[in-house]
Formats: C-alpha cells, structure tokens, sequence
C-alpha cells in the first residue's frame, strides 16, 4: 500500500471512532442528555456524516469519482478524434510532381471556364518586351519601339530647345538689326544709366545707340544668360559694337575720359556707322559749375 491509502484508511478509522464515541455518549445515560437516534434530526446527522466519509474516500480513491471523470473525458478524446478523422483531407504533392503544379482540384466542367473559376490555371500571356530600342510582339515578331504618343518624358528638353532657340535668334536680331551701337541695360542701374548718359549726351551717333532694358524685356533672364555666354560678362550695361562688346559702365566711361570712345566706335562701327561726333554743349559746364547729366 502506497503513502496515499494509508492516509485514507487513516481518516476513515479516526472518523469511525468519532461516530463510535457520539453513540456510545448518545446511549449511555451519562452527564449529558439522552440522545434519540430513531429522531429525524439525529437521522440527518448521521447522513452528513457519512456523506463526509464518503467524499473524502472519493478524493483519495483513483477508482472512485476520479475514475468516473477520467472514463467522461476519455469519452470526449473518442468522439473528438471521430469528427476530426470525418473532416476532408487536404491534397498533398506527391514528391515527384512539379513544383509549380498548384495542388487544387480541377474545375469541373458544369462549373464555367477552368481557366475563369481558377486564375492559377490561366494561361500565360506572352508580354512584350523591349530589346535594342525593340520589342517583341506577341506572335513573335520584332517591331520597331515607337513612343508613346502620351509620353512627355521628351517634351521638356524639346520645350527647352525651343525656347534656347528663340533668345539666341531674339539676341541676334539685335546685335545685327538694330544698329551698330546697343546697350543692354535695366532701369535702376546706376551703372547702366552712366554708360547711357556717355553715349547719348556727350555723342551724337547716327543710328542712335540702340538700348534693351533687360528688366522689362519679356525674355530678359534667357537674353542676360546668352549675353553670358556670347560676351562672358552677365553683369549690366554691357555695350556692343558691330556685335563685340567693350564692357560695361566703367569701362565706357574710362575710354570717353581718355578720348578714346569715340575713336573705339569708328573702328568697330564699321560701315555700319553712319557717323559720330562730339556734342560741344555737353562739354561746356553749368552756370552752377556742375556739368550736364
């Protein structure tokens, strides 16, 4: 006998000499009142007495209560199991197969299309692909790789050429049309305005200096970046002669100081230049000593 039937041998001896004692004492005419058994009450006693034995014989005895529910949840494995093994089976690849075959079932023919009800058996669509500036039909064939009329990947640099082409076709228009003497110039210069007021009020230059306000031109950036790159000064006032620029307000006003712009003109004004000459007026000083601007 193992620990755990000893204990419960135990408890039972020790609950039966507890009932033992209580009828002996019950019986006995002893010091305490005579006890009834044959009562309803003493009845009950004695039934929760035994119930108590009883429960606890059930929770030491493996062949009691506890068997009972070992036996009910061995009935709940069994019918567990049954169901489980009534369910379908899903289908499993065979290890020869192919490895891209999807193991679904075929589609019945009362069911529509195959290809339609399961898209893993559509068939492949052959897709055109572009080799060399060429692509490949889906018969086969090579075509040409023609743009798209929607793609506007080229339309920028296109755009850009475009208007590259109108500022330089603008800026030599100018330089070749408008005389032999042009001042690119803006308004709030104050350099452009001094390199304007040499030409014009100490010169008499026939044609008469031609000048582009670059601030109000409608492609002055695009005509101040050519000038750039035709001349190599992006700065104003830049001064052309016959198209070959001689600088800018300091530059001008350093030649008419050493007498030397006018001269500058004749040689690069050409036959383009009609004439030039001094304005006298403009040498004689104010009567308030300042000279004329």
């Amino acid at each position: 006998m193992n620990t755990r039937q000893y204990r419960l041998l135990g408890l039972c001896a020790l609950l039966g000499l507890l009932v033992l004692y209580y009828l002996s004492n019950g019986q006995s005419g002893g010091g305490g009142p005579k006890i009834d058994l044959d009562s309803p009450e003493e009845k009950l006693k004695i039934e929760n007495y035994k119930k108590a034995m009883r429960d606890l014989a059930l929770q030491f005895d493996p062949a009691g209560e506890d068997g009972a529910r070992a036996d009910v949840y061995q009935a709940l494995l069994s019918k567990q199991a049954t169901e489980t093994a009534a369910l379908p089976t899903p289908a499993v690849v065979a290890p020869g197969a192919a490895a891209d075959e999807p193991a679904f079932p075929e589609a019945h023919p009362s069911d529509g299309d195959a290809a339609n009800d399961n898209p893993l058996k559509a068939p492949l669509v052959a897709q055109e692909k572009s080799v060399g500036g060429r692509k490949n039909s889906p018969d086969g064939k090579v075509v040409p790789n023609k743009p798209d009329a929607d793609d506007k990947s080229g339309s920028g640099a296109a755009s850009d050429d475009d208007e590259e082409t109108k500022v330089q076709k603008e800026l030599n228009d100018i330089l070749a049309k408008r005389g032999p003497v042009v001042v690119f110039s803006k308004t709030y210069c104050p350099y452009s305005k001094k390199a304007k007021h040499i030409l014009q009020d100490f010169y008499t230059i026939v044609p008469a200096p031609y000048i582009v306000e670059i601030d109000q031109h409608p492609q002055g950036p695009a005509l101040q970046n050519a000038l750039e790159t035709l001349s190599g000064r992006r700065t104003v006032p830049n001064v052309f002669i016959n198209g070959k620029s001689i600088g800018g307000g300091d530059d001008v006003e350093a030649l008419h100081m050493r007498s030397k712009l006018m001269e500058k003109i004749k040689d690069l004004g050409g036959k383009r230049l009609t004439s030039i000459a001094t304005k006298m007026a403009a040498m004689v000083p104010n009567p308030g000593g300042d000279k004329k601007e």
